[in-house]
């Protein structure tokens, strides 16, 4: 299957550690009344963070072994309270489980074979265990974790357009999606919760190019909003738009909101980056070596700030506290350099300069996840070039 038309933005996610931001499947965002744990999980954050550094720290890359890959996501997909890491592959689905007692990630562990593409993980039928969304020729195809047993497939014939996010839209039990390709569009999750083995097709909520999107609360009423990077028939070094729909409920959307962003605009994430309580956005400029952050007004309404500089090529985007000063910093995949980059809350919203880690041939996506136990925030990445995936230990405070 072509990367450049299926992609899912699962790199934007959160497991069992202790980083900020919007979360894209059904764990506990990290720092949450949710996150953390007793015996035979992550050790908690004590209240004061017990750690913190001026600049980011990160051991050299551990590498394992997963090949041709495509994106990588993390949660606790074993039910033993210590995050996984799942890479979708050119092959199918493998798992790294997370080994008890800080212990890191087992070798990868094949859990399906046949589909090509990108995942995305949530609980979608309803069960407490966090299954796989895998986009196939055919279409969706959902993987129903039945662990320790081999998943139980679903093949579904909804076209997959581009991107795929997961996020409860409608506000009842059913876990949907948001595709942004050609358009954006959500898929509502009803039919699985009540015993269905098929999603609807797709409900069209943006334009038509909308791109790698992310979902959360950006006006304060208590539902789960959508934003997408934006670009529209044009070159590499077309700008293009930070695009964002209001949930009015009930499966009711308005209209796209846009702001200008920079050159290909690529992937966004949220976070509240100046600590004013609301969530705010940043968005990877592509072709033009810039991370833009939006801040809210508290109300929804969104300011550009001035583009920060990065390396050529940022990509996949997440938030998480880094450094442990208790602020939501950002780390992004540079695809042409190798490296992943780092970007330090200064406070108020801004940011320092990158601080770059050195990865594998074509970092395409990445997670968050307390690997090994420490209380601090982890990254994985996957290497699209050389089948690999890379996974950063933050040394921070060490």
């Amino acid at each position: 299957m072509n990367k450049s038309s299926v992609v899912v933005s699962l790199s934007l996610v959160l497991a069992g550690c202790c980083g900020e931001g919007v979360h894209l499947n059904p764990v506990p965002l990290p720092g949450s009344s949710g996150s953390g744990s007793t015996s035979g999980g992550p050790r908690p954050l004590p209240p004061d963070g017990g750690w913190s550094c001026a600049a980011p720290s990160f051991a050299p890359q551990v590498v394992y072994l997963v090949g041709l890959n495509y994106s990588v996501t993390a949660a606790d997909f074993n039910g033993d309270r210590w995050p996984d890491v799942a890479v979708s592959t050119a092959n199918g689905l493998d798992v790294l489980y997370g080994l008890p007692d800080g212990g890191g990630l087992a070798p990868a562990t094949v859990v399906a074979s046949g589909s090509e593409g990108e995942v995305v993980a949530g609980d979608f039928n309803g069960d407490g265990k966090i299954d796989w969304l895998l986009p196939d020729d055919a279409g969706l195809e959902l993987l129903l974790n039945r662990y320790p047993r081999p998943p139980s497939m679903i093949q579904t014939d909804v076209p997959v357009s581009g991107y795929l996010a997961a996020g409860y839209l409608k506000g009842d039990a059913g876990l949907d999606l948001v595709m942004a390709g050609g358009g954006g569009s959500v898929v509502f999750n009803a039919q699985l919760l009540s015993g269905g083995r098929e999603f609807p097709q797709p409900t069209l909520v943006a334009g038509s190019g909308a791109n790698w999107p992310t979902i959360g609360d950006f006006n304060g009423d208590g539902l789960m909003d959508i934003a997408f990077a934006d670009y529209v028939g044009c070159s590499l070094e077309c700008r293009g738009n930070l695009s964002i729909v209001f949930n009015r409920g009930g499966g009711q959307f308005e209209p796209a909101i846009t702001y200008p962003a920079g050159v290909l605009p690529w992937a966004v994430v949220g976070a509240d980056f100046d600590g004013n309580g609301s969530l705010d956005l940043a968005v990877t400029n592509s072709n033009g070596d810039s991370v833009i952050v939006y801040l809210n007004d508290g109300g929804g309404g969104f300011m550009a700030q001035e583009a920060i500089p990065t390396g050529a090529c940022p990509q996949a985007i997440v938030a998480a506290d880094f450094n442990g000063d208790g602020r939501p910093d950002l780390a992004y995949t540079d695809t042409c350099a190798g490296t992943i980059g780092v970007l330090i809350n200064q406070g108020s919203g801004t940011f320092g300069p990158e601080t770059q880690f050195q990865v594998g041939a074509m970092p395409w996506t990445l997670a968050v996840g307390d690997f090994n136990g420490d209380g601090k925030p982890d990254l994985a990445v996957s290497n699209d070039d050389d089948g690999t995936l890379s996974v950063l230990y933050n040394q921070c405070g060490m």
